[in-house]
Order: structure tokens, then C-alpha cells, then sequence
């Protein structure tokens, strides 16, 4: 597992959404991110961002410790693109690589007592995509997925959340863009909407939280 102080250089890469994105860290603080500024950029643009990206902040591809890149939620064409352009790395650089999908690596941000979590992003097109995570083990180690949701109506999924039987061991973790478009929409602060349940924001790029998922999986 890699330490959470440690100065090994992971690039997180996600094109799934919008025009893709890509961050790079080192330990778990942010060097640098850009952002895509097509609807679905393809390879070869994803490829020119992380040169562009290296070469400003003169990192050699060969400093890349660990590649961590998305497979979903969102465009299947786009998830396809960054999961090729990882295994090119590899190959080309004997890089590791390890792909997962965003609600995963905003899963392992929060990761504490709960057996539990639901965790929940947004965007303007696709609206609330959000997964059920069971965990096994006290190390959290093993866990399991099920099946994804989709709900664009944002006051619906509120009420959803709000149905749920208040738990110890069940935490929802939400993207910090959710919460924001929630807090638009009611108006009010996020506690006081989930003022019953166990509710996480996580702020971050989903390439952020990509990368920071990498001393979780190593």
C-alpha cells in the first residue's frame, strides 16, 4: 500500500466525462490538472495533455510510479480510451496501472467504520450516478459494488437519500459537485438537509480523486 506521506508520482486519468481529465500528485498533494476542453476528446488529445502536463512541471514519464485510470461511470467510449492509453504506458513504460471506476475512488476517500456507503457524483448532463459499496473485512481491503444508478432529478434523489433508515454503519459520500448542485437547488446547507443521516463530501477532479485512490490500492 503506498503511505500516505510517501513521494511517489501517480497520474489519475479520466475521460469519461466531458473532455477528460488528468492529475498528477505526488504523496497526496495535487502538482497540477488540467482539464479537456472537447466533449469527448480522443486518444491522441488525452495523450497531449499528459505530455503538456509533464513537461510544465518537468517530470519524466519514467518518474511515473503509478497510473491510476477510470473505466466509468460516463461515456463507455471515453472510459475505453483512458483504460488503452494506460495499458500503452505500461507497456512502454513498465508503469503500474490500475483501473477503477470514479465512485470507487471517491468510495476509498471515506473510507472508516461503516460496512456500508453510497456513494454519489454529478454532472449537469448525466445528473446523479451514484453505487452501493458493501465492505468485508476490518481492513476494508475487499469490497463490493453493486449495481449503478442513474437520476437526474436531483429533488428525487434527495427524497430518496432521506428514506434511508439511519444506520451506524451506513455513510453516504457525496462529490463535492453534488453537494454544491443540491445546496443550489434547496437552497440551504448540506447538513441541514441529511440532518439524520451520515453524509461525506469529498472535494476533488475525478482525476484528483483517482490519483489520491492509489494509496488505498497498492
Amino acid at each position: 500500500m503506498l503511505s500516505e506521506t510517501c513521494e511517489k508520482i501517480v497520474v489519475g486519468l479520466e475521460a469519461s466525462f466531458g473532455g477528460g481529465s488528468i492529475s498528477i500528485l505526488k504523496g497526496t498533494s495535487e502538482i497540477d490538472f488540467v482539464k479537456g476542453s472537447r466533449e469527448g476528446s480522443k486518444s491522441e488529445e488525452i495523450l497531449e495533455m499528459l505530455e503538456e502536463i509533464l513537461r510544465k512541471n518537468n517530470i519524466n514519464k519514467k518518474e511515473i510510479d503509478l497510473i491510476v485510470v477510470s473505466n466509468g461511470p460516463g461515456s463507455l467510449t471515453g472510459g475505453r480510451v483512458s483504460v488503452a492509453i494506460a495499458k500503452g504506458l505500461r507497456t512502454s513504460l513498465k508503469v503500474n496501472i490500475k483501473v477503477l471506476s470514479v465512485l470507487e475512488a471517491l468510495t476509498l476517500q471515506s473510507i472508516g467504520i461503516e460496512r456500508e456507503v453510497i456513494s454519489a457524483i454529478y454532472t449537469l448532463k448525466t445528473g446523479v450516478i451514484l453505487q452501493r459499496f458493501q465492505f468485508a473485512g476490518t481492513k476494508k481491503k475487499e469490497y463490493f459494488g453493486k449495481k449503478i444508478e442513474n437520476n437526474k432529478n436531483l429533488r428525487e434523489f434527495v427524497e430518496k437519500i432521506g428514506e434511508f433508515e439511519v444506520a451506524r454503519d451506513l455513510k453516504f459520500v457525496f462529490s463535492q459537485d453534488l453537494v454544491s448542485a443540491i445546496e443550489t437547488e434547496f437552497k440551504q446547507d448540506i447538513k441541514k438537509i441529511f440532518h439524520l443521516q451520515k453524509v461525506v463530501s469529498v472535494e476533488g477532479s475525478f482525476a484528483k480523486l483517482l490519483g489520491l485512490a492509489g494509496r488505498f490500492i497498492l
